[in-house]
């Protein structure tokens, strides 16, 4: 030991040259060695601590016993305000809190294994949510204060837009969207969820207004119609300044102008 302190104080006490000489090379070798050591050391542990100057907690970074990891960062009250990583099945995830240390905001996929944002009321119940369905259609769902769906907007499988309003009982009371001929139709319906109305514009820019029965079937029709019985492309729509009032089965009871 003594000796190799004999030698470093002779590298030391050496004229400006060598000194200069021995900096580069000491120089050299220690950089190697340092990110050598850098290289090998890892810090392994359970859990880490962040605290301030006066010794209080404000993150931690700890494994699940479960399986996973996650990362808490607290207010200076104490207090939870995020969280973010991986639940026990590998699921990720991000949650923002309120003063109160409430969730507020959820983002992640762990929900349902499908990207999902959830907004929650202070009384952490969901109200709204955007996410991607099993088949990566979109949907925003708005909910009362019950939990209960009274909105949602979403884009199905043939990337058509709709809009669906529904009652306390989740019964659907209006729809807007497209049909299968690609008219764009707004529906309204009764408690019992049968069509009671419909307002909308067809394919080729038809407009026309459809009423219902409580058995849902139609009985009254302004403008342009679909008339059953009628082939495609020969006549099939009923003129925009038409009025047709139909039986239970579909029958005309009344048209202006009159049908053959």
């Amino acid at each position: 030991m003594k000796d190799q302190w004999a030698k470093l104080l002779v590298v030391l006490g050496g004229g400006l040259v060598g000194g200069m000489m021995g900096g580069a090379l000491l120089g050299g070798q220690m950089v190697s060695a340092q990110r050598a050591v850098l290289q090998e050391k890892v810090m392994a542990a359970e859990e880490f601590r962040v605290v301030d100057r006066s010794g209080r907690t404000v993150g931690r970074l700890a494994a699940h016993q479960g399986g996973g990891a996650r990362l808490v960062l607290y207010d200076p009250t104490g207090r939870v305000r995020l969280m973010a990583g991986l639940d026990p099945f590998g699921e990720s995830f991000l949650s923002l809190h309120d003063s109160q240390g409430e969730f507020r905001v959820v983002l992640g996929t762990w929900m349902e294994g499908t990207p999902q944002l959830t907004l929650l009321d202070p009384l952490a119940s969901g109200r709204a949510s955007l996410r991607l369905g099993q088949g990566n259609d979109p949907s925003l769902e708005l909910r009362d204060q019950g939990g209960h769906p009274r909105m949602v907007a979403k884009v199905g499988s043939q990337g058509d837009p709709s809009l669906l309003i529904m009652d306390k009982g989740e019964t659907i009371r209006a729809h807007l969207g497209f049909s299968e001929e690609d008219d764009v139709l707004l529906n309204f319906y009764d408690q019992e969820g049968e069509p009671r109305a419909g307002l909308g514009v067809l394919a080729k820019g038809e407009p026309t207004l459809q009423m219902g029965d409580a058995g849902g079937n139609l009985r009254l029709a302004l403008g342009a119609m679909r008339v059953k019985g009628e082939s495609p492309g020969k006549g099939d729509l009923t003129p925009v300044s038409s009025i047709l009032l139909l039986d239970e089965a579909g029958g005309v009871l009344w048209a202006a102008p009159a049908r053959d």
